[in-house]
């Protein structure tokens, strides 16, 4: 009986592997390049980060907006944008449109404490020629802020440092 286990298994083995060997995988590509577009290009794309409706607890809204205007309608826009708090994400927007100029979106967030806000967006536009050669633009853009609070200040808070305190706030 044992016999028979030295001559199956190794059989067994073989065979899947000759089976995934001879059966042909099907591949798709995942993500497709068009090369930028020299013509068209991004009139405005921006990421802000405002501070907004402070109390006397401290308590404070972020108020995260995104932009993006190109030149001309393109076949297809999307501006993806991320937002980190302290180093960690807390949110991410996507909006796609069809045939359009501009991408426009705003959030509001909530928060009580000291933090560092990090947010960037990619802009991303495809254009569809007539000789149906597919062109892109793309921009980045990226803003932070900083809320440090004070007990004699009501929510300090900056996008660039611009006292030694401030640098003193940002690297805590």
């Amino acid at each position: 009986m044992r016999k028979h286990y030295y001559i199956i298994i190794p059989s067994v083995i073989l065979s899947v592997i000759l089976v995934f060997m001879l059966i042909p995988g099907k591949s798709e590509p995942t993500i497709t390049y068009f090369p930028p577009d020299d013509e068209e290009q991004f009139q405005h794309a921006t990421n802000t980060l405002e501070l907004q409706e402070t109390d006397e607890e401290n308590n404070y809204a972020v108020v995260w907006e995104n932009y993006s205007k190109s030149g001309n309608p393109l076949y297809l826009r999307q501006d993806v944008s991320v937002l980190y708090k302290d180093g960690r994400l807390i949110g991410i927007k996507s909006v796609w449109k069809e045939n359009s100029q501009t991408i426009d979106f705003k959030e509001t967030f909530r928060f009580k404490q000291d933090h560092l806000f990090q947010a960037a967006t990619l802009h991303y536009g495809e254009k569809h020629n007539e000789d149906e050669d597919i062109n892109s633009l793309l921009k980045m853009s990226y803003s932070e802020l900083f809320v440090a609070s004070d007990k004699d200040e009501k929510l300090p808070h900056f996008q660039q440092p611009q006292s030694e305190q401030d640098t003193k706030s940002k690297t805590k």
